[in-house]
């Protein structure tokens, strides 16, 4: 194993891109960034000491990349991919999850602890990202590698092909894009957008609004204080209490269960084609309902519900 040890006071910004095995973040208190480096299982000397670890200053703070060189992890008929404006090495799914076999199954290990609310950019293939603490804008991209991150007090980006991922909580805004990987994510404070194929989405609290499209994955949030839009063809749908803004849901075959938070008004316009409908609340798209009490100041929902074959609830929420 290797072992270097930097001084990184000011704003850090961590890169690393291992597409030969796994990254773990542990974000600390303290101005001090140590990156390990290993192969799992064994000692390979040789095969560490190909991995490229650089320290520089920067105008803000220091920059710190960790790069497993190209003949062991780089892109196999990759290229580039543009997100705003920065360009991203991307590998072609399937050939990097071959690297590890190439490599005779050694995985390399990249271990890093670092200072809180540093910016992060993490690329693997198949190899697991784990990132404990806070950390600032952070980045991920893997292949099928799983992805767990704490806390987020920026903004988060993860594109993954069939990794799971999850988030502890995200104060900017959160962007995920997954084919086949689940996402089950804690309290979202600001603007969410969640796309996937099969994988389902799972939410606790968002509050801001909240985006999400499936295929067949199944959404389920528990709470909604700023409105949302859910597309899925055949994908339930469940929002356990919506408390204000637009909520727009809408499917093919999936079914749709909203609860309405008890204080709440709320104007409903619901319809299901073939499916059978159930309501607590009067639905009328024009006058919204009175909560428990029906205050001036109650806060306001307008629900938009629409599914072609799927049952659709609509219910008081306890």
């Amino acid at each position: 194993m290797s072992h270097q040890r930097f001084e990184t006071p000011g704003r850090l910004q961590l890169r690393v891109d291992n597409r030969a095995g796994a990254v773990r973040l542990r974000a600390q208190p303290g101005t001090t960034t140590e990156v390990d480096v290993s192969v799992e299982g064994i000692e390979d000397p040789e095969l560490i000491e190909q991995v490229r670890v650089e320290h520089e200053e920067t105008a803000a703070g220091h920059r710190v990349s960790i790069e497993v060189p190209g003949h062991m992890g780089s892109p196999v008929g990759g290229g580039l991919r543009l997100y705003g404006k920065r360009r991203v090495r991307v590998v072609v799914p399937g050939l990097s999850d071959l690297l590890p076999a190439l490599l005779g199954g050694k995985q390399v290990v990249v271990t890093v602890r670092l200072p809180e609310s540093a910016t992060v950019e993490v690329f693997t293939a198949s190899g697991e990202v784990s990132a404990d603490g806070r950390f600032g804008t952070t980045t991920i991209e893997t292949s099928s590698g799983d992805i767990n991150v704490g806390a987020v007090e920026g903004d988060l980006e993860v594109r993954t092909q069939s990794g799971q991922v999850e988030v502890s909580s995200v104060s900017g805004e959160t962007r995920v894009a997954t084919a086949s990987g689940d996402v089950r994510c804690g309290a979202l404070s600001a603007n969410a957008r969640f796309r996937t194929a099969s994988g389902d989405v799972s939410v606790d609290a968002s509050g801001g609004g909240l985006a999400a499209h499936t295929a067949s994955g199944d959404v389920n949030v528990g709470q909604v204080e700023s409105g949302c839009h859910i597309e899925t063809v055949s994908g339930d749908q469940h929002i356990s209490r919506l408390i204000a803004g637009l909520a727009r849901l809408e499917s093919v075959s999936g079914d749709l269960t909203v609860g309405i938070a008890p204080s709440t008004l709320v104007a409903v316009d619901a319809e299901t084609v073939s499916g059978d409908l159930a309501s607590e609340i009067e639905l009328g798209p024009d006058q919204p309902a009175g909560g428990d009490g029906g205050a001036p100041d109650d806060p306001r929902a307008d629900l938009r519900a629409k599914t072609v074959s799927g049952d659709l609830v609509i219910r008081r929420a306890r």
